[in-house]
């Protein structure tokens, strides 16, 4: 997956995600640390609007300064 940074073009890469999308479903579990670092890991399977299924797997690594993201690592299981 491509570094994707900043604001504006990290909306951009979930509106054509979501945008070419017809349905997707996803699960996450959630870890807890102490250090200022959490992570998602997670799995969506999803239907294009064209009728494909396909499926991902990853983990999401961030951080939270005064309740805002102000650091997001996607890194997707797909080789």
């Amino acid at each position: 997956m491509p570094e994707i940074k900043g604001k504006d073009n990290i909306i951009s890469f979930f509106k054509t995600f979501f945008g070419r999308n017809e349905e997707a479903k996803h699960l996450w579990t959630t870890v807890i640390s102490e250090d200022k670092l959490k992570q998602v890991n997670w799995g969506v399977v999803c239907k294009r609007k064209n009728g494909e299924l396909f499926t991902l797997t990853g983990t999401d690594y961030f951080k939270i300064k005064n309740n805002k993201i102000v650091y997001l690592e996607v890194v997707s299981n797909k080789k």
